[in-house]
């Protein structure tokens, strides 16, 4: 049995050679107490040496950014990255020649392979190995809605493991699909199309994970190699985690690797990734501590009393403030009216943030905020895919610059580049282009959009996308942007306002203020609205449970917890709902409905 202590955000463990877990609810102070501990490591360690380190893996690079800052000096001696950063660097780029085909040929092209990115399908690929397979009946025009609903699949395969070892490859839901999609998406057929990638060194974060679990699987002595360089590591967000993850942690325990992991059951969110609350709760190493931390330095009482009645495992938080607050407020209406009536209660300077369980409820709440609003993203791949991804990074990167998140605005410039030096279209260079080249390109382009940002952001994307090649050649003019001529994209491009681009682009660090509570995961805000969409979430408040909470209670659960100050609920005029329950939970019920 485990030992069971309660701690808090500053305290320090005696014994820095136990594998632990600390179950930590919202606010608790998690990532100040991880910074401490591992500064306290990095002092007291007898067993770090010059050629060894500490590793942290955190969910977002915004949170390991924050965990490097706070480390300070101590930073040195730690290895701070997401897992997929952590694998690659360690695991797969130094041993992926390891793996091999059944008659001995590389799986990969690893000398090829230069990083790892999301999944992009190629049309070229994709045609080839339609063919190849005997399906190159969908690339007729007649099937072109199912070959749209084919790419979106190819965009998200993942890697399963069945307990007798054998690998599939899936797509990550099988909605939409119809018996000539599951005819073409079989696991076979689609490690063949992945197959056609390795062979050219393109690798993607779903492969990192299954090479990373290969290679150290049936190579124990790279397990032993890493222990030995990392004598300690720490997992934030481990509710988060998957099974192949799981199965690494626990491989590196075994040879001899100190861990310890943080999280929290009830804010597990991400089971469409195959993430499941149960990872974290069925932890278990030799002779490890157990520990829980009570305190919620975040939000105010009244607001901490709903997030207790929420939760199915008995864990009551304690207010850190000792602030009462004002009451949770639930406005029922339509969301315009219930958003303009929570800033009427809010000072003239407060910022708001609106939480939506899905993304067209995000677009419905911007539209009521900004009426005209609009979400081009999905007309501009339609016209143009290979120039909307272009301008979707540059564009994430100005945002991101704008928002003084420099590093990672150059990583996302930096993607219009294809790999080992190869320009992607619709660049275009005969050259193969150096690092400090690629490089140069990306603060190029950020350079030109930031210091002329009011004129870009007030012209169209037609504008945009030119002054884009200009700068681009007129540093390196073996570079060129392929010319706009006629057609859809040029029609797209002069009708389309840049502003709307920039104000609806995805930000894989997401900040603004009406988002998704995927996107939100991690943040906080003084004033947090959330749109409730039917009654199935206002159950999640009135009717508490000890049962283990379903995954979209646990989405309300994190969506409410995001609140420091002041937290509002918006429930649609058309939601049926029961009144008395609400205010039998002290919240204050305002019925907007009455006042139309």
């Amino acid at each position: 049995m485990p030992e069971k202590l309660d701690i808090d955000s500053g305290t320090l463990l005696s014994d820095i050679e136990r594998h632990f877990r600390v179950v930590a609810g919202p606010g608790a102070g998690k990532t100040h107490w991880l910074v401490n501990h591992i500064k306290h490591v990095v002092s007291r360690s007898k067993r770090l040496s010059p050629a060894s380190r500490v590793a942290c893996i955190s969910y977002t690079n915004v949170a390991v950014n924050e965990i490097v800052t706070r480390l300070g000096s101590s930073a040195t001696q730690v290895d701070a990255s997401t897992i997929h950063s952590f694998l690659y660097r360690n695991v797969v780029r130094p041993y992926l020649h390891l793996l091999r085909e059944g008659d001995g040929k590389p799986l990969v092209a690893f000398a090829s392979v230069d990083g790892h990115d999301e999944h992009h399908p190629s049309y070229t690929i994709i045609d080839e190995w339609l063919r190849s397979i005997g399906q190159a009946k969908i690339l007729q025009r007649a099937f072109k809605e199912q070959r749209d609903i084919l790419k979106d699949k190819l965009c998200q395969l993942v890697w399963q493991r069945s307990g007798g070892g054998v690998w599939t490859l899936e797509p990550r839901k099988r909605d939409r699909m119809g018996k000539m999609l599951n005819t073409i998406c079989t696991s076979a057929n689609l490690i063949d199309y992945k197959r056609r990638y390795w062979s050219l060194g393109i690798v993607d974060h779903e492969d990192i994970l299954y090479f990373a679990h290969r290679i150290l699987e049936g190579h124990p002595l790279v397990c032993q190699c890493l222990s030995a360089r990392y004598r300690y590591l720490f997992i934030d967000e481990f509710q988060d985690t998957l099974p192949i993850q799981t199965n690494v942690v626990q491989w590196l325990a075994d040879a001899g690797t100190v861990v310890g992991v943080i999280g929290d059951a009830e804010q597990s969110i991400f089971g469409f990734l195959d993430a499941h609350p149960q990872h974290f709760l069925s932890f278990s190493l030799p002779d490890y501590l157990d520990m829980t931390m009570h305190h919620n330095r975040r939000s105010t009482r009244r607001i901490i009393s709903i997030l207790d009645r929420m939760r199915s495992d008995g864990l009551r938080q304690h207010c850190f403030r000792e602030l009462d607050g004002q009451p949770v407020t639930v406005y029922i209406g339509d969301v315009d009216r219930s958003l303009a009536a929570i800033r009427t209660d809010l000072p003239p300077d407060a910022v708001l943030h609106v939480l939506t369980r899905k993304n067209r409820d995000a677009h419905r709440v911007r539209s009521a905020i900004a009426p005209g609003t609009v979400e081009p993203w999905e007309s501009f791949y339609g016209a143009d895919a290979e120039r909307a991804r272009f301008m979707e990074h540059v564009i994430a990167g100005t945002v991101l610059a704008k928002r003084g998140q420099i590093s990672l605005a150059h990583r996302e410039a930096a993607r219009i580049i294809g790999r080992k030096g190869r320009v992607r279209k619709p660049l275009k260079c005969d050259t193969v282009l150096s690092d400090v080249h690629w490089k140069g390109i990306a603060v190029t382009v950020l350079q030109e959009f930031l210091t002329n940002h009011a004129a870009v952001f007030a012209g169209t994307l037609l504008e945009a996308y030119v002054r884009c090649g200009t700068c681009v050649t007129a540093a390196y003019p073996a570079v060129t942007l392929t010319a706009v001529k006629a057609g859809k994209f040029k029609a797209f491009a002069e009708a389309t306002p840049y502003s709307h681009l920039a104000e609806s682009v995805r930000l894989r660090e997401e900040v603004r203020h009406v988002r998704t509570i995927h996107q939100a995961k991690g943040s906080e805000g003084d004033n947090i609205a959330v749109y409730f969409e039917d009654a199935d979430r206002v159950r999640h408040i009135t009717h508490s449970s000890t049962a283990p909470a379903d995954e979209e209670k646990r989405l309300t659960y994190v969506a409410l917890s995001r609140a420091r100050n002041r937290l509002f609920l918006c429930i649609p005029m058309d939601v049926v709902i029961n009144a008395d329950e609400l205010n039998a939970l002290n919240l204050r019920v305002i019925d907007l409905r009455e006042t139309q």
